[in-house]
């Protein structure tokens, strides 16, 4: 962001001068611990941390750090933190709810409505190339020179143009396949290596230079071996300091063109597009899901685990309500098709092309089923004023999208008749002034489908973030449906004394753990079935803190016709155990009618198995305090079943009871 100050923080005395008000806060007992944004950005990452956890020694101060992990990357296990800020476990958790099957038919609909499927690593490399060209110019530049110098330092490399080491590297960039790699004046590691050599490689298939040795001399430069004995009269001093420069550039280059641009230009499903997210990586299976969790329990236990925070492209229940769209592939896909007629006459042709080009009117179909205000869902007569501010903020919401695309125009150099253009678009299209408006009937139709599944979608993973392995974080605003767009839409003020209202009144209610939430679930577009089970499982958290920071993560068997429709597991240390059942992909299990319910019939005989050893034959649900038996299987193991687990909310949390 050139209109912020860089701090060489890597320097001690401007280390300790940034940092005295947060280390008189610790020392005071006013902060327990450090979130660190833009960790990537830093010169020396590593040094930084262990630089902050030197400063407040044994004092157990809790450090996290924002960290965006390619699917195929690890958090450096030798960092003195206790995990990410948890872009990892929302992706992870989000993938759940998408349906695996949906993909074919969400992959014909993109290439229908867009006319084509570059795929995505066309996309985001193009998106990376582009910002390097317009955003980091100066810093590609002045990296050029620094390797151009380094190259003068030898007969063998002399001959190399500055121009062509800057394509070179602008190639290498845009084709890293993580945010940066972690060399230092150790060298660099296995990883670092296996990443550096990758992109490389593609980097020189993808060139036109002819000189064979170029890549040679650019792989040998960023992995520092350019530093090593007998490598030829380079400065070891400038090798090292180029090869860490390239490194704090990659990770801003791959936030604004990845996350910031392709991002926007490729919204084949938008929950996808999410800030550590891949668009090629569809779904996660409930196999996938128990794999990673394991490993976040025996490494991080104390990671972050996020849905929502102030940089997410979609609120947490927006995002699950996109999901739905893969449960509704097809009738998705016919409504879309139809809506393209019905908008026919709001588009114009600005520069010979669509405004708006189909990719971001696929993209603001999405968000609209994403962001219509849960009050609107279904009421019986439509408010004009609250549609009203709707189509303020998302006209807002459009604006962005089209200039963070940087194709039909830009922040930088702004299109104004397609941006205009655009913004009429939704304008006519939420217009509830008219006297029919067909389109947005039959919005608000098709949206209170994908709603209802995306609400229950939303309450398992409350479930799953407040009792997996890890520390919950709850953003602001999301104790009720967060159905908030990109900032600055999801950084408006938040309404607290609506919530402290409605907590005060559920608690009032169920003080005693007890009673039947069925009005909540009717009720439920209001989000205060939400609130309660964020307020039931934020009590057991507190009544048995051990269980939820240290039990053990042991994933459940689930049997019977829809076991690929629960993901459940048991937390578990002495003298107390936590069995946890959440739904999922759940269209084909809602009960008729408009509540958040779980069809008993749908369900079926499907049971989730208590673990091998478990005594109990009665357990206790969190949520309602109710007593729930379990069965016995020939096996003479103890089996819940889901019909049961559900029977009062749909998604269930078990303290096991004595004998």
């Amino acid at each position: 962001m050139n209109e912020l100050a860089g701090i060489r923080v890597e320097r001690p005395a401007v280390f300790d001068r940034v940092h005295s008000l947060v280390s008189r806060l610790i020392d005071e007992g006013r902060l327990d611990g450090l979130r660190i944004d833009h960790i990537d950005g830093l010169f020396d990452p590593l040094a930084y941390c262990r630089s902050l956890r030197g400063r407040f020694g044994d004092r157990g101060v809790y450090l996290v750090v924002e960290k965006v992990l390619a699917p195929h990357e690890q958090l450096c296990r030798d960092w003195p933190v206790d995990g990410t800020t948890g872009y990892e476990f929302l992706n992870l958790v989000n993938g759940l709810f998408v349906d695996p099957a949906g993909e074919p038919s969400i992959a014909e609909l993109y290439a229908e409505f867009t006319g084509a499927d570059p795929g995505f690593d066309e996309v985001a490399y193009l998106a990376k190339k582009h910002v390097l060209n317009f955003l980091f110019g100066s810093e590609l530049e002045m990296l050029a020179q620094d390797l151009d110098r380094l190259s003068e330092q030898d007969w063998r490399t002399r001959d190399f143009t500055r121009t062509s080491l800057r394509e070179a590297l602008k190639e290498v960039v845009a084709l890293l396949p993580v945010y940066r790699t972690y060399l230092d004046a150790g060298g660099a590691g296995a990883e670092d290596r296996r990443f550096i050599e990758w992109a490389v490689e593609r980097a020189r298939k993808r060139s036109s230079d002819p000189e064979a040795t170029l890549f040679d001399f650019v792989r040998a430069a960023l992995t520092a071996d350019l530093a090593a004995p007998g490598s030829g009269g380079y400065d070891p001093d400038a090798v090292l300091r180029f090869a860490m420069k390239f490194q704090q550039l990659t990770g801003p280059v791959a936030a604004k063109g990845v996350e910031d641009t392709a991002f926007y230009r490729y919204p084949r499903l938008l929950s996808l597009c999410e800030v550590g997210g891949d668009p090629r990586r569809f779904s996660s299976s409930v196999a996938a899901f128990h794999h990673v969790t394991r490993e976040r329990a025996q490494h991080w236990p104390h990671a972050l685990l996020a849905t929502s925070t102030h940089d997410t492209k979609l609120g947490e229940d927006a995002r699950t309500r996109v999901d739905a769209l893969s449960e509704l592939a097809e009738e998705w896909r016919a409504q879309l098709r139809r809506w393209s007629v019905l908008l026919q006459g709001n588009r114009r042709i600005i520069d010979d092309l669509p405004a708006p080009r189909p990719a971001d009117e696929l993209l603001l179909h999405q968000a609209l089923v994403a962001s219509w205000p849960a009050e609107l869902v279904a009421p019986a007569a439509l408010d004009a004023a609250a549609v009203h501010a709707f189509r303020e903020r998302f006209e807002g919401y459009a604006l962005k999208v089209v200039r963070e695309a940087k194709l039909a125009t830009s922040w930088r150099h702004p299109n104004t008749a397609y941006e205009e253009a655009v913004g009429a678009f939704v304008h006519a299209a939420l217009d509830p002034d008219v006297e029919r408006n067909r389109f947005l009937e039959e919005l608000r139709a098709f949206q209170a489908r994908a709603a209802r599944i995306g609400a229950v979608s939303s309450l398992a993973q409350v479930l799953l973030k407040l009792t997996a392995p890890g520390v919950p974080d709850l953003y602001q605003g999301s104790e009720l449906w967060d159905l908030s767009l990109v900032d600055p839409d999801n950084r408006r003020s938040v309404d607290f004394a609506r919530r402290a209202r409605a907590l005060r009144e559920l608690a009032a209610r169920w003080r005693d753990g007890s009673g039947d939430p069925g009005e909540l679930l009717a009720s439920w577009s209001d989000g205060r079935a939400k609130l309660w089970l964020i307020w039931r499982l934020l009590e057991l958290r507190r009544a048995r803190p051990d269980l939820l920071r240290d039990g053990d993560y042991e994933p459940l068997e689930v049997v019977g016709p829809r076991a690929e429709h629960l993901c459940a597991f048991a937390r578990r240390v002495p003298g107390a155990q936590l069995l946890v059942v959440a739904p999922r992909l759940v269209a084909k299990l809602l009960s008729a009618g408009t509540a958040l319910e779980l069809d008993p019939a749908a369900l079926g005989d499907t049971c989730v198995l208590a673990p091998t050893g478990f005594e109990a034959s009665e357990i206790r649900e969190v949520t309602t305090g109710r007593r729930v038996a379990l069965e016995a299987t020939p096996e003479g193991r103890h089996a819940l079943p889901a019909a049961r687990a559900f029977a009062r909310f749909p998604a269930g949390a078990f303290v096991a009871l004595e004998r």
